[in-house]
């Protein structure tokens, strides 16, 4: 994670994840698909109706939506 001064609001911080926790997304994924097993109502639904309609699309969409957050953040 790194952390950038919000540009709405220069009292908050954003805490973006970094290029290599980016990179971790596909572990995350899997973590919370094996979660969603065992307890089904846990979990953002949204991603994981996406997710079990097709993992590597999703994983790529996450990862791009969190690049894009990043490179925002910081400027």
């Amino acid at each position: 994670m790194s952390k950038a001064i919000s540009p709405k609001n220069a009292s908050k911080f954003l805490y973006p994840l970094t290029h290599k926790g980016i990179e971790l997304v596909p572990v995350m994924v899997e973590m919370l698909n094996w979660g969603s097993r065992y307890n089904p109502d846990g979990g953002p639904k949204t991603w994981l109706d996406r997710i079990k309609q097709n993992k590597k699309k999703a994983i790529t969409e996450l990862q791009d939506e969190l690049r894009s957050q990043w490179r925002s953040s910081t400027g």
